[in-house]
């Protein structure tokens, strides 16, 4: 049996989901990425796993048939989201009536693990960005569970694990609704790990938690912020952190991110609204703009149901990716990623070696920051 072409796998998790005598594992290579792992002695060609290989089997795509800046009218929402809320506000009306919601949330050793909340309390984990790439698990198993036995599920993850899920059920569900998000692509867990390494060992003490979307100096210019055992803690704005900025920069992206077809088969597409000063300027006070994608009826009809809660604003599909890149397009891969991964160097050191600004990139976010704090002032 094979599977899809390594470069192409994304390592949804579809494969060991579906496998019906649990034959395939998820094993981590020399670079830090996921990839399923096949006991031929066990297999018995079912060809399951083929079926369910969201590479090989290309999801159906969902064009956009409304898109919108939206925001949750609730100034705590906001506060704890890293767009405008609009995930919160879904989830909690799939609750309301009964169901589960899956999404990513980081467990104590600040893996990103997939995990279901089915109550307001287990909400706030899965609530706010985790740029790593979260572990499946048995969360497919466990959506199918619930929607076979009559609960309504919203199943949030990237357009890969979402068209995985989709493979791995094989067939319509009604009480299914699937959420998206606008990806920039998943890095290396073996880098996550060095970069967490390093900061423990700068602290002197164990890293409790880490908010990558930490908008306490407003959304546009998030910070990350990081807090150890012992009290202290570690905050940098985005374009200063060696993590975030080696994401960003695209040096240690999995492979398959960038020959991703950036296809949704999702019902919902969430992601920030970027350029809503422009785009909606009422809905922006620089604490989070979501951008919605409705992709089906099932969509729209999660959208309306959540109506009251939020402000939004039509807004064209075109000027939308005209701001989010990330919407159509894969990241390029970066010239210094085979550099990256060469590198005997610590991962901070080999970060900032490799990523190095230039004056220019330096003077065009200056300016671009300072561009936006004159639209805002203009505003008020």
């Amino acid at each position: 049996m094979t599977l899809a072409l390594k470069n192409e796998c994304s390592g949804c998790g579809a494969c060991v989901a579906v496998c019906p005598l649990r034959c395939i594992d998820m094993t981590e290579d020399e670079e830090g990425f996921l990839y399923p792992k096949i006991d031929h002695s066990r297999c018995v060609r079912c060809r399951k796993c083929q079926d369910a290989c969201q590479a090989i089997k290309k999801p159906l795509f969902l064009e956009a048939i409304g898109t919108y800046a939206a925001r949750a009218r609730e100034d705590g929402i906001r506060k704890e989201s890293s767009s405008g809320g609009l995930f919160t506000l879904l989830a909690r009306w799939v609750l309301s009536s009964g169901g589960v919601v899956f999404g990513a949330a980081l467990n104590e050793n600040l893996e990103a693990v997939h995990r279901f909340a089915d109550c307001e309390a287990s909400l706030s984990a899965l609530r706010g960005s985790k740029y790593l790439q979260s572990r499946i698990g048995d969360a497919f198993v466990q959506a199918d569970q619930f929607l076979r036995a009559g609960r309504k599920v919203l199943f949030t993850g990237t357009p890969c694990q979402i068209a995985g899920l989709k493979n791995f059920l094989g067939r319509q569900e009604d009480e299914l609704i699937c959420v998206d998000i606008v990806c920039h692509g998943v890095p290396s867990q073996k880098a996550w790990r060095s970069y967490v390494t390093e900061l423990e060992e700068a602290a002197g003490t164990k890293l409790e938690s880490f908010n990558f979307r930490d908008k306490s100096d407003g959304w546009r210019g998030y910070r990350v912020t990081a807090r150890f055992a012992n009290g202290t803690s570690y905050s940098k704005k985005v374009n200063q952190d060696p993590f975030m900025w080696g994401y960003l920069s695209n040096l240690y992206m999995r492979p398959s991110c960038h020959l991703c077809y950036k296809n949704s088969a999702a019902d919902l597409t969430l992601g920030d609204c970027w350029g809503a000063e422009t785009l909606a300027p009422k809905l922006d006070d620089d604490t989070g703009t979501s951008l919605v994608m409705i992709r089906s009826e099932k969509g729209r009809k999660a959208f309306e149901a959540v109506a009251r809660g939020l402000e939004r604003e039509a807004i064209s599909y075109s000027d939308a990716l005209r701001h989010n890149a990330s919407v159509c397009s894969p990241a390029e891969k970066s010239k210094n990623r085979q550099k990256f991964f060469k590198s005997q160097q610590p991962f901070i050191q080999t970060v900032e070696r490799l990523t190095k600004m230039t004056y220019i990139q330096t003077w065009k976010l200056r300016f671009r920051a300072l561009k936006q704090k004159m639209e805002a002032r203009r505003r008020k």
